[in-house]
């Protein structure tokens, strides 16, 4: 069984920050703005996704990520939550 493109709830998770932790001195934010748009500019430079999985390059840590991992037609994973979160 492979997973099909849907319409998903919106979920919303709350985590509180450590005790101690100064959220305006110390906290950061990541995005995976990056990387969405280099998968977009290479689909619609006409690279089929799904056939040669995009390698986005993690610059702070010098790896590739191998967007293929979060494709649509991967298997499913029983044991998953079925949620955003995991």
């Amino acid at each position: 069984m492979n997973i099909k493109t849907r319409p998903m709830k919106q979920e919303v998770a709350h985590v509180p920050a450590p005790e101690g932790l100064d959220w305006e001195h110390d906290g950061f934010m990541l995005s995976d703005g990056d990387m969405m748009a280099g998968l977009i500019d290479l689909c619609e430079k006409g690279r089929d996704h799904d056939k040669d999985p995009f390698q986005f390059y993690l610059k702070y840590t010098r790896r590739n990520l191998n967007v293929g991992f979060y494709s649509r037609n991967r298997k499913i994973n029983t044991d998953s939550s079925f949620s955003v979160i995991g």
